[in-house]
């Protein structure tokens, strides 16, 4: 059981690298040079202007 939990952790990494690294999210980038922490832009609900609109696509991550 270990076995297959480890390697569905090590297809996860590879799935955030490959999302972090390939430019189709704009903001998401690595916040250290050994590429283990990145960093995702967030608008939170509380900093709106007033009269903006926060669509599904600003809060979801995909």
């Amino acid at each position: 059981m270990a076995t297959g939990r480890a390697r569905s952790t090590r297809k996860l990494r590879n799935w955030v690298v490959e999302q972090v690294e390939s430019g189709n999210f704009p903001g998401v980038c690595w916040d250290d040079t050994n590429k283990t922490m990145f960093r995702i832009p967030w608008k939170h609900a509380g900093n709106h202007i007033l009269g903006n609109i926060i669509t599904l696509k600003d809060t979801v991550i995909i």
